[in-house]
């Protein structure tokens, strides 16, 4: 976490004085399921927020992530869709008139990228047909023309038919999202039509202006994090490539005149470029990933790194360019940790027999240990105790030798189930009937999903199965008449 942090301020501090026309770090993150990889790159950007809210520092120019499925390979684009959709989205519902006029202007300015663009097109067509929302806005006319309604609707009796214009840009904004939805559905299509090359080169364009930092409002880099990298489709890893090896040739690059770049008045773009992806998965020398990762940016795992306490493993290759792995915590490091979570004046030393037991389970990896944890509140060999305010073990584990350690270690370990998937299982079938039919049809979904669609679909699941009740009494009652008569 903190050569995250170290990273982002070396690019903040990097002036557009220097030789370089762009300024970029590129981490590949890479680690074991559940050791902790996307709760560290958002911790990373938590802190960040937190830090440019209380003490002024420099904020992202933007935070961009997607996140690949594991059915992501027959999808093209799959997670940059979803990255850049919900970026542009988002940035639509809650920038001012001013911010996104400025974003316009950058856009033109370092992409050249309007709405008569060829660019813009090719963007829409292919990665970002979100991107409309902000070169695009509703008419002035259209607004006019909506407030009119909504002044109409206020008048109205009931509170459900006024509820369809919450705001003077809801009509504008639904008919965005629905052309915005249909763009989706033709993204197939425009991939079809459209060469490699242009996409690619849209798209450099594209990171490049939203990497540009703001002249009335100065911020740091564009953090770009792409999640479970092991599972991109081929068409993801070529546009990965061909975007970050353009960034290390511009960074690269120096200029004709320090004096001309000193002078001028346009910042250089800056990028923190965050790919995760399990290294377990990817140690086939001939899966695509390895071509992107060890050949394509020439990026060899260094032969000499550094390994700290935390189960980080650091392996820098160039000044652009770093590796991290993030392996399973030691025991000491799980017994603090469990320490911690329970609070109060415990030690290490206090919750060594948890400590022990939860880590023959887990061996350290972190989301395991967490849902270990978990199962052993629900089964109450921990548990709160409401008169001193604080955790405490079991009765059964309080009145056990103390001299017997490994007895102690040998009774938690008996509330534990043999794997996290069982812990998992355990932990659903104590939710709510209906939640459970809810992440089962949820699971069917990408990674994220609209709650809209979610609670659509569940409505019509009870609305089916009523149905399916009332014609199986159908018969039923037929068959009484029949006898009545």
């Amino acid at each position: 976490l903190q050569q995250l942090h170290d990273l982002y301020q070396d690019l903040c501090q990097e002036e557009s004085s220097s030789s370089s026309t762009t300024h970029c770090r590129m981490v590949w993150l890479g680690g074991y399921s559940g050791t902790g990889k996307s709760s560290c790159v958002q911790e990373f950007v938590r802190q960040l927020q937190q830090d440019n809210k209380d003490n002024g520092a420099t904020p992202p120019s933007a935070f961009v992530h997607g996140k690949y499925d594991l059915g992501s390979g027959n999808l093209s684009y799959s997670a940059l869709l979803q990255a850049w959709n919900a970026y542009f989205t988002q940035l639509a519902q809650d920038s001012n008139h001013d911010t996104l006029q400025e974003l316009r202007q950058r856009l033109q300015r370092v992409g050249e990228i309007n709405v008569q663009s060829e660019h813009y097109q090719v963007l829409c067509d292919t990665l970002t047909p979100s991107l409309s929302l902000i070169l695009e806005p509703p008419s002035q006319q259209s607004q006019e023309v909506i407030a009119e309604e909504k002044e109409e609707e206020e008048e109205d009796t009931t509170e459900q038919e006024g509820s369809n214009h919450n705001a003077p840009e809801s009509s504008q904004w639904n008919n965005n999202q629905n052309n915005n939805a249909t763009s989706n559905k033709n993204t197939g299509a425009g991939l079809l039509k459209r060469d490699i090359r242009v996409i690619q080169f849209a798209f450099q364009l594209l990171v490049k202006a939203i990497a540009t930092p703001s002249s009335s409002n100065p911020s740091g880099p564009l953090i770009f994090w792409l999640d479970d990298l092991q599972w991109a489709d081929v068409a993801s890893l070529q546009l990965l490539s061909t975007l970050l090896q353009d960034w290390i040739n511009m960074s690269s690059t120096t200029t004709a005149s320090t004096d001309k770049a000193s002078s001028s008045a346009v910042a250089p773009p800056k990028l923190l470029f965050i790919g995760a992806f399990r290294s377990n998965e990817v140690q086939d020398p001939n899966h695509v990933f390895n071509r992107l990762l060890k050949q394509d940016l020439k990026v060899d795992h260094a032969e000499e790194s550094t390994n700290d306490n935390n189960g980080t493993t650091t392996a820098a290759t160039t000044n652009l360019i770093t590796t991290m792995e993030l392996s399973n915590l030691s025991p000491d490091s799980i017994g603090q940790f469990i320490a911690d979570c329970l609070g109060g004046d415990m030690t290490p030393d206090d919750v060594s027999p948890i400590t022990q037991a939860v880590y023959s389970k887990t061996l350290g990896n972190i989301f395991s240990v967490q849902q270990a944890l978990e199962e052993l509140v629900r089964k109450q060999a921990i548990y709160y105790d409401v008169i001193s305010f604080s955790w405490q073990f079991g009765n059964a584990i309080l009145n056990h030798d103390e001299n017997d350690k490994n007895g102690k270690s040998s009774l938690l370990e008996d509330y534990l189930s043999d794997d996290v998937v069982q812990m998992v299982q355990n932990k659903l079938q104590t939710l709510p009937p209906v939640l459970q039919t809810a992440l089962a049809m949820a699971a069917y979904t990408n990674n994220s999903f609209q709650l809209d669609l979610l609670f659509a679909l569940l409505v019509n699941k009870s609305h089916q199965q009523r149905q399916m009740q009332s014609s199986s009494t159908l018969p039923t009652a037929s068959n009484n008449n029949n006898n009545n008569n």
